[in-house]
């Protein structure tokens, strides 16, 4: 398995003079915390000397040319010269102004053939700017209906398409934007091209009293959490060069380390855990076995020729299988199914088998 773990790191977190961060591949880090730690770096100690990826929450990825120059210019300055920074993610949001985003949140995006033009736009400017790849996140939660879930996903895909960005996937948010709709979570997971995925986002998730639910970033990895990685592991959709990033920021962690530590192990035990998808690799195990039972019931006599062999019933069939691969012909179970092209070089199963007892008995008179 070689995904990795990767770990976030907030301004939350900033009022430890001495931060000790898991043993991960990547930090993902707001601008807050790159800004004071990791840039100016004058008032803390952090025991991380590896690859760092730049996460804005609030950007103008869908606002006009020119707030997006601003940002640019104002923001992201002096980040491509910085080598430990491999990446930069940005939650897909609308206008800063609009919906929550009002309220200092990330705002709710809502797809539109604008806003997908100008987050392509937006992508490329940085690009230009830094160097740096860029990452987009699903960042909505709060979806109005179960059509609006579907098409922001399409229009996500559309976006890393369209601009060659990489996509952080927020199974927190995917699950609580479908729960709070009453949709299952898992139609979602058709609609993500999981070759583009460089990041996945793995945290708590809490109920408000009214039963909606919320991103919980003070919280354990939900349980919903983990099952839907399992899900993913288990039918071989991430992988490669993917990071798994446990996102706990909040500050609340600083008073409960065991706890925060806790989820990391639990990530790295599912990744050395040996993959359980072995259905391609038994395919022809499976087909084998289940010829001798088509066999069984094509031969009506079956049990009177295994007793006549002289053999155990599993040895008479293994024997039959070793002479079907000696005839280096294809097994075809009936005439009907059987061109005159293909008929060539195939021959139907039940007939090797009446090959296979005719030279058993010849071997054996002889």
């Amino acid at each position: 398995m070689n995904m990795k773990i990767a770990c976030s790191y907030h301004a939350g977190f900033m009022d430890n003079r001495t931060i000790r961060v898991p043993d991960v591949s990547l930090m993902e880090v707001g601008l807050a915390a790159y800004k004071h730690v990791f840039s100016e770096a004058k008032h803390l100690d952090i025991e991380y000397r590896g690859d760092i990826s730049l996460h804005v929450a609030r950007s103008p990825i869908t606002e006009a040319a020119v707030f997006q120059n601003a940002f640019i210019q104002e923001k992201l300055a002096g980040i491509g010269k910085d080598a430990r920074v491999v990446s930069i993610g940005f939650h897909l949001c609308g206008d800063r102004r609009d919906n929550i985003g009002a309220y200092g949140f990330s705002s709710h995006y809502r797809c539109s053939a604008g806003a997908e033009n100008r987050a392509t736009a937006f992508i490329a400017r940085v690009t230009a700017a830094t160097g740096k790849p860029v990452w987009i996140e699903n960042a909505n939660f709060y979806s109005a209906s179960p059509a609006e879930i579907v098409a922001n996903w399409k229009s996500i895909v559309r976006i890393a398409e369209h601009s060659g960005a990489s996509l952080i996937i927020d199974l927190s948010h995917l699950i609580i934007d479908c729960l709070n709709n009453g949709v299952s979570p898992d139609i979602c997971l058709g609609m993500i091209p999981w070759d583009s995925v460089a990041e996945l986002h793995l945290s708590g998730i809490v109920e408000g009293r009214d039963g909606a639910l919320h991103d919980g970033h003070g919280s354990p990895v939900d349980h919903r959490v983990w099952a839907m990685l399992d899900t993913l592991m288990r039918y071989g959709l991430v992988g490669g060069d993917i990071y798994l990033n446990i996102e706990h920021s909040d500050s609340a962690w600083l008073a409960d380390p065991v706890a925060y530590r806790a989820d990391f192990a639990r990530l790295a035990s599912r990744l050395a855990a040996p993959s359980r998808t072995n259905g391609g690799k038994n395919a022809l195990g499976y087909a084998r076995a289940y010829l001798k039972t088509l066999l069984k019931n094509a031969i009506v006599n079956f049990d009177e020729v295994v007793e006549l062999s002289g053999i155990s019933e599993r040895e008479l069939l293994d024997g039959w299988l070793s002479h079907v691969d000696a005839t280096k012909k294809r097994l075809a179970l009936s005439t009907e199914e059987m061109d005159s092209l293909i008929r060539r070089e195939s021959i139907v199963f039940t007939d090797t088998f009446i090959d296979y007892i005719e030279s058993r008995f010849n071997e054996n008179r002889d």
